[in-house]
């Protein structure tokens, strides 16, 4: 078992996103990684894929998860699946951050800090 509370996770500022591994190939984890992510107010991601499926959970904020084209409307709550693939993107449309977790299947991005993923 490997504990990380999100205080000691290390954080990686990029592209207007803070972005911290709490579970991943850092914590012995080969086939999935999870991580906080924070979006400045009013920012948006660049538009990503990613071979394996994702899942974003909104912990808070509102904004437009955009996935293949299609537009949803999400906050806290909400879970958005991601199939493997698909073009994604996230944009804030709020004055607050917008916080969510990823979950992302394999194949994973390797140690931290290389293959940063955008969401």
């Amino acid at each position: 078992m490997h504990l990380v509370t999100s205080a000691e996770a290390r954080t990686f500022h990029f592209l207007g996103l803070a972005q911290q591994t709490l579970a991943g190939p850092e914590t012995g984890l080969s086939t999935v990684e999870v991580w906080r992510i924070t979006l400045k107010p009013r920012g948006e991601s660049p538009p990503y894929q990613h071979p394996g499926e994702t899942v974003w959970v909104i912990l808070q904020g509102s904004g437009q998860a955009v996935v293949d084209g299609e537009v949803a409307q999400v906050g806290p709550g909400t879970a958005v699946s991601i199939p493997a693939g698909a073009s994604r993107q996230l944009v804030n449309t709020g004055d607050v951050e917008l916080v969510l977790l990823t979950v992302r299947g394999a194949p994973v991005s390797g140690s931290a800090g290389e293959d940063r993923p955008v969401c």
